[in-house]
């Protein structure tokens, strides 16, 4: 189920655990962004929301709290790193021609006096 996004999950969870339907869950598995704020506030945050929904959180990233039901937390990109999903898709390409042309792309943007998107890796991905 898709929660909506970082600001929805302490809203979602509660919700989800009210449901008739909830006892039936075994797993439970939350990926989200580390943003700019990285790895260790990002998993807080999820912590802490399922705290507030009285699930029980894992202690570390990638690693699976056995239970009714189980839940493991993802922080992307991974490895610690500030950044999203689109930060990891964009790795795919760092290395390729594609690149290039991406780089050269917004290197006139700035070069025209356009401000540079907020989310630079989000831009890239997407163009």
């Amino acid at each position: 189920m898709e929660f909506g996004g970082v600001y929805q999950l302490k809203n979602f969870l509660p919700a989800l655990a009210k449901m008739p339907e909830f006892r039936k869950v075994q797993s439970i598995g939350i990926i989200r962004d580390a943003d700019e704020n990285g790895e260790i506030a990002a998993f807080q945050s999820v912590q802490s929301s399922l705290q507030s929904a009285d699930i029980s959180a894992p202690d570390h990233v990638g690693k699976i709290r056995a239970g009714a039901p189980s839940v493991g937390i993802y922080i992307l990109p991974g490895d610690g790193e500030a950044g999203m999903l689109e930060t990891l898709v964009y790795r795919t390409v760092v290395d390729g021609p594609i690149n290039d042309c991406i780089n050269k792309f917004f290197n006139c943007v700035e070069e025209s006096g356009i401000e540079q998107p907020l989310n630079l890796d989000k831009a890239r991905v997407f163009s």
